[in-house]
């Protein structure tokens, strides 16, 4: 129960930044990685861009990171993740999380099947086999947003290689869990931008049941070119090279205007205020988030530098 609590945390963010419609191409530098100044900023703000799942041993590489999270009064985080230390239970509040995350996520009154020709649901079996290691019958009344999340995430940690692989086995390395363990060890502050059941709500009710089916079939069925890369190798590639522009250029096309509203603009504009108030109080924060967040015309750094903030890359390599 434990690790699938934490999993499921995690799917929960990476959701947050799958494919989303942008109105505005961004020109910023290749960086994930910005120092907020000027006006009235008393102590700075760094904003760090993250891969929900990407390894997080790039960290310790680059001493700026850890030196600017010392240094900061509070680290801001999408949720927080108060994960069981190892060898104890999940406390009731986080079973209570656990149980409001499963209902989310399920159907009511209905099964996959319902909406999934018999050729579907065996091609759907079979593609989630092979990329996770488990068939469809676990998951039969779960939402088709659930399975195509399993997919996209066992493609990304399958990668080039012939096993199939534990989605639940990496989970502790996350670039998210890291800031944040790490910030509670420097008795930091931690805290969060929404709460999970608020981030539940935004990114398991916004999509209709049509549109989760439309994107499930879309990764079940995506092109196996043996001289292509799929679109979740793409973004990981891109955020190994930290083009946040790119990003935005290529995930625009996979959404509509309605799902870039609730999944990234009213959420950056949410989160705004709250940046701003640090501000106010003279505090320091880190912000770690997902890079998705950081781009466009809504981005959290589009929205700073509107306020009247300087905007600063910091150089740091990942792979």
């Amino acid at each position: 129960m434990k690790k699938n609590y934490i999993w499921f945390c995690l799917l929960l963010c990476f959701l947050g930044t799958t494919p989303t419609y942008a109105q505005q191409k961004s020109t910023w530098i290749n960086s994930v990685f910005w120092e907020i100044s000027g006006k009235d900023i008393q102590k700075k703000i760094y904003v760090f861009g993250t891969h929900h799942l990407y390894k997080s041993d790039f960290i310790e590489k680059n001493n700026i990171i850890l030196e600017k999270l010392r240094k900061s009064d509070v680290m801001i985080g999408e949720i927080i993740f108060d994960l069981p230390k190892e060898g104890e239970e999940m406390t009731p509040e986080q079973s209570k999380q656990m149980s409001a995350m499963m209902k989310s996520m399920t159907l009511q009154s209905k099964t996959l099947k319902d909406f999934l020709s018999k050729k579907e649901y065996e091609d759907t079996e079979k593609v989630m086999k092979e990329f996770t290691g488990m068939g469809l019958n676990i998951f039969a009344t779960m939402k088709p947003i659930v399975i195509y999340q399993y997919i996209m995430i066992g493609k990304y940690l399958k990668g080039d290689s012939k096993e199939t692989p534990d989605v639940f086995s990496k989970t502790q390395e996350s670039i998210d869990v890291t800031f944040q363990e790490t910030a509670k060890s420097l008795n930091k502050q931690v805290i969060a931008f929404e709460t999970i059941e608020e981030q539940m709500k935004i990114l398991y009710e916004s999509y209709s049941l049509e549109r989760q089916v439309e994107l499930l079939k879309s990764i079940v069925y995506e092109k196996k070119d043996k001289n292509a890369i799929s679109d979740v190798q793409k973004l990981t590639n891109l955020y190994e090279s930290q083009d946040i522009n790119e990003m935005e250029e290529m995930v625009l096309k996979e959404s509509t205007q309605d799902e870039y509203n609730i999944l990234l603009k009213s959420r950056n504009l949410n989160w705004l205020p709250i940046i701003l108030q640090h501000i106010k109080n003279k505090k320091s924060a880190f912000i770690a988030v997902g890079a998705g967040h950081l781009s466009g015309q809504y981005g959290i750094l589009e929205l700073l530098k509107k306020e009247g903030y300087t905007i600063k890359p910091l150089t740091i390599k990942i792979n």
